[in-house]
């Protein structure tokens, strides 16, 4: 999204059409604050859209992420470890009453096998305890094979101006005199433009 860096509000694309005496028409292009001109918050900024904004803030953005390569969202469910916890606690719990006098493992020839069953059930719930992020549903960003600037190589400005929306990208506009473009990327970027692709 191209914003206008004196006040914040979106550029847009202005035509003109004007007659000529003799019958054809000149057509003049401009990007234009949204602010009124002469609005003492805005300076009222005018660029060439080629030379001043479509040029300059490509080369800006393809220089910074171009050569990033593009993920998509893949969801991953848990491992369903819930009902699993649920039944080693349950086995441990038995096991530990079998070891008791009367139980099944109270003889000396099955205390042995009784404590290393025990071991391993206590072994696999510490397991299930560490990796708390494996037992809950996420979502996991893989690259798709290739960069931004291959996606963006051929299409239009609009499939382009799109995916910078959804990405959140802006670029804050000034004329050169005044210090040019600043480009803004998210910390979320790879996030955004990965949700975006779940809906492409």
């Amino acid at each position: 999204m191209v914003k206008c860096g004196g006040c914040g509000k979106n550029l847009q694309l202005h035509v003109t059409r004007k007659k000529r005496r003799d019958g054809s028409e000149r057509v003049t292009s401009k990007i234009r604050c949204l602010s009124r001109v002469g609005s003492p918050a805005c300076k009222g900024y005018v660029f060439e859209p080629n030379d001043e904004i479509i040029g300059p803030v490509t080369q800006m953005i393809l220089s910074e992420i171009g050569h990033k390569p593009v993920t998509r969202r893949i969801y991953v469910p848990g491992e369903g470890s819930v009902e699993r916890l649920a039944a080693i606690e349950a086995a441990i719990n038995y096991h530990v009453a079998q070891l008791l006098p009367g139980g099944i493992y109270s003889s000396e020839a099955l205390r042995t096998k009784g404590e290393q069953a025990l071991t391993g059930l206590r072994q696999e719930l510490d397991r299930l305890h560490s990796s708390e992020e494996d037992r809950q549903d996420r979502w996991e960003y893989a690259e798709i094979g290739m960069t931004f600037a291959e996606r963006w190589r051929g299409r239009d400005t609009t499939t382009v101006a799109n995916d910078l929306v959804q990405a959140g990208i802006t670029v804050e506009c000034h004329p050169r005199a005044r210090g040019g473009h600043v480009l803004r990327l998210p910390k979320d970027l790879k996030q955004r433009f990965a949700r975006s692709l779940d809906l492409s």
